[in-house]
């Protein structure tokens, strides 16, 4: 598996390969900003993983993206929309996110 930041290099590559202008590349190393006309409420939605194994799977995802500093963490004031993981199952030992 590529980290996402390796992908995101590759895709950047790609792209100025082809010409890309420099504002699709800017969206691409960086993102797009989104502006609100208003602040939206936090909401927040329950996970529904309940077996270990699961947990186990979520704690190691969260870990490897950590790592790759995918995400970062936040303290619960900070946080504006949490929505639930769902985990699937590759096969009897291996799960993703």
């Amino acid at each position: 598996m590529i980290p996402p930041r390796s992908a995101t290099k590759l895709q950047y590559a790609a792209w100025k390969r082809i010409g890309a202008n420099a504002q699709v590349l800017h969206w691409i190393q960086h993102g797009v900003p989104l502006t609100f006309s208003t602040e939206p409420e936090p909401c927040e939605f329950q996970n529904y993983i309940r077996d270990p194994k699961q947990f186990s799977a979520v704690d190691t995802e969260i870990r490897k993206l950590l790592d790759w500093n995918a995400i970062v963490p936040v303290s619960r004031q900070e946080l504006r929309c949490v929505l639930p993981l769902q985990v699937a199952i590759r096969t009897f030992i291996e799960c993703r996110l």
